[in-house]
């Protein structure tokens, strides 16, 4: 599992992309795409929970 340097997703994304160009940009899409589903099932979480 990856582990962000700064809890700043945005922040280590750019880093990973000044560091190492579109050779990261593989790794880029991978943890943004964590972030996008750990949101969803937060979202979802809470929406469930109100419908109780």
């Amino acid at each position: 599992m990856t582990r962000h340097k700064n809890g700043n997703t945005i922040e280590d994304v750019m880093e990973l992309l000044i560091e190492n160009g579109f050779d990261g940009f593989a790794h880029v899409l991978r943890i943004l795409l964590n972030e996008d589903i750990k949101l969803s099932s937060f979202h979802n979480l809470i929406k469930n929970k109100m419908l109780y």
